[in-house]
């Protein structure tokens, strides 16, 4: 009989580790395995969403780091459902998870890069070391970093982030839709980004590299999918920094993957520190991409063959990388389509929800 799993994390939305949490959620429920989720606060429509797919989500609200009745709340409900797993997805969600579950259930927790720069996080990690029953570390170096925080090595298992890789790719009628909708000509230049508006993400820089390559194309257009805190202050500095008619901030999208697939070009400019999943499905869409020259990056980028990697601080590099990509239709079809089968081969979909399942067992 397949175990009973609750899911537990701080923000559940379409970003971050909301995204393969709610993948691998919809799987269990599919396969009618018995799977819920806790989540501290949540975007309504990602919670409609499960909803359709029968998957019950909580939502305990959280006042402040140490919300005593939230923690209650949190304890009788464990106390009810008693899952044979409790899956934690960030730092916090683990603090309080273990806090408050039952002894008898098992802990997985799956390990998110920012953690090793947190200290409170590294000092729950190292105090939970033997309470672990798996860690799920993204890559071997965080592997590695596990194990030297005393976590016992059989317990720690890399499983690498991963999306869908569509079978049928057809953007066009997608793009042909969107620039009919932002009354753009057919032979515009689209370059898009994706991800939550962030001070992180370096949109600014962004923007200021667009500026540089729409002296090169004049028809480049480029189009941000995405919201957060940081949007409202965007979208002032691209109007003071370029022509209004020229960025495109979309919002947060349920069709981002299909948006995704319509650009010419795609730039991840962030200061990542782990490998994005709007990065991957734009690689998985045969995309060539542009990324910031980072670990995070490098890891799934070979420059110049699956991707391009230019340093967001030099705008120059940064722009002559999407340059190049513009002028010539053969390399760029060439690098999305090397990107394409990197994703393919090590970060597929499927792959991921077999590692997964096979730790619940």
């Amino acid at each position: 009989m397949a175990a009973t799993v609750l899911h537990v994390i701080s923000r559940l939305d379409r970003y971050g580790r909301s995204q393969p949490l709610r993948g691998i959620a919809k799987s269990q429920a599919s396969e009618n395995q018995p799977t819920s989720i806790v989540a501290f606060s949540a975007d309504e429509a990602i919670v409609s969403e499960l909803a359709d797919a029968g998957i019950e989500t909580h939502i305990i609200q959280r006042r402040g780091k140490w919300d005593f009745i939230a923690m209650g709340r949190l304890a009788r409900l464990l106390s009810r459902l008693r899952p044979a797993v409790v899956h934690t997805w960030d730092a916090t969600a683990l603090m309080q998870a273990k806090l408050t579950m039952p002894r008898e259930s098992r802990l997985v927790h799956s390990l998110q890069a920012a953690e090793v720069q947190l200290p409170w996080a590294v000092r729950l990690i190292h105090a939970l070391r033997e309470k672990f029953t798996t860690i799920v570390a993204p890559d071997e170096t965080h592997r590695q970093w596990c194990e030297g925080q005393g976590v016992p090595g059989d317990r720690v298992v890399v499983i690498p982030p991963a999306v869908e890789v569509p079978s049928d790719l057809n953007p066009e009628p997608t793009r042909s839709l969107l620039l009919s909708r932002l009354e753009l000509p057919t032979d515009t230049k689209l370059i898009a980004t994706a991800g939550p508006l962030l001070r992180d993400e370096k949109l600014d820089e962004a923007i200021w590299c667009y500026e540089l390559l729409r002296v090169l194309h004049p028809t480049a257009r480029l189009v941000i999918i995405g919201d957060g805190p940081d949007r409202a202050r965007l979208e002032r500095f691209a109007r003071l920094v370029s022509d209004p008619s020229c960025i495109y901030f979309l919002g947060e999208r349920s069709d981002a993957k299909k948006l995704i697939s319509t650009a010419d070009v795609f730039w991840q400019p962030s200061l990542s520190r782990s490998t994005p999943l709007a990065l991957l499905e734009a690689m998985a869409t045969s995309r060539a991409v542009v990324a910031s020259d980072l670990p995070a990056h490098q890891s799934v980028i070979e420059d110049g063959k699956t991707g391009r990697l230019a340093p967001i601080i030099d705008r120059a590099k940064f722009t002559k990388a999407s340059h190049e990509l513009l002028e010539d239709d053969a390399i760029r079809e060439r690098i999305g389509s090397a990107g394409r089968d990197y994703v393919r081969e090590h970060h597929n979909l499927q792959s991921e929800l077999a590692s997964y399942h096979k730790l619940y067992q």
